[in-house]
Parts: structure tokens; sequence; C-alpha cells
């Protein structure tokens, strides 16, 4: 997800406010950012080299950037991406399989393929292999 922090947010910081944008009565994360294909987060990581952060709770990968952003017409300010990546995957699938799950997927399966460069996907369909196989 691509979230654009409020003035004020630097490029340092682990919080990044947003603006509250409701949906079916209340504020939701996900109304106020975008979905972002995999493949175009992982070309952000190679041009832009951000300091990719993982949360301690979710082990989720997250990193900030300077960009334009559409709530500022255009200006530059900070833009917080989260994501998933094999690794935070392989986490998540490894917890549904120890406790009982039934099955695992990415949030949405046609963000995870990467049309330029499949072989860069790869990694994230392999992931599955630790819900599947026992380590």
């Amino acid at each position: 997800y691509r979230y654009e922090c409020l003035p004020g947010t630097k490029l340092v910081d682990r919080l990044c406010p947003i603006k509250q944008v409701p949906f079916r009565g209340v504020n939701c994360s996900d109304a106020a950012g975008q979905q972002i294909e995999y493949g175009r987060i992982q070309d952000i990581i190679e041009s832009a080299h951000p300091r990719v952060k993982y949360d301690d709770y979710m082990k989720a990968p997250y990193f900030n950037v300077l960009e334009k952003q559409r709530n500022r017409n255009g200006g530059i300010g900070v833009v917080q991406y989260w994501f998933d990546n094999p690794e935070s995957l392989k986490v998540k699938y490894r917890f549904a399989r120890d406790t009982g799950l039934l099955g695992v997927g990415p949030f949405a399966f046609y963000q995870v393929y990467t049309k330029l460069n499949p072989r860069k996907s790869q990694p994230m369909w392999s992931a599955f292999d630790a819900f599947i196989y026992a380590d």
C-alpha cells in the first residue's frame, strides 16, 4: 500500500499520519492509500534505495521515500509504502501452518505477478512452500 503522509512527516519517521478518509462511516487506511503491484515496489526500492524496515509485530516491510503527492497538488512529500515480500510471507505462512489454518494466499494474486519480469515474482510464489512443507 502507498500512503501519502501528512505535512511535517520526516523520512526517518516510523509513523505516517494520513488524511482521514471515511469508508462506511469510519476512517479507513485502505481508502486513504493505494494498492501497489509488487513489481512496482521492487522498482522503487531498486531506484530510490530506501531503507527498508520491518514492523516488529506483523514482520511486514515498509519504507519511506520522497515523492510527488496527489494531496499536495503534485508537491513533494513523504510517502510510506507497506508491502509483503517473500521473507514476510514465509513468516505468516509458517504461522498459518503451525496454528492449523487451512489455507493462505496473497491479498491479491494479480498484484504479485510482475508482467515485465516474471522472474522477479517467482520468490513470492515460492514462499508458499513455508505453508506446504515443514522446515
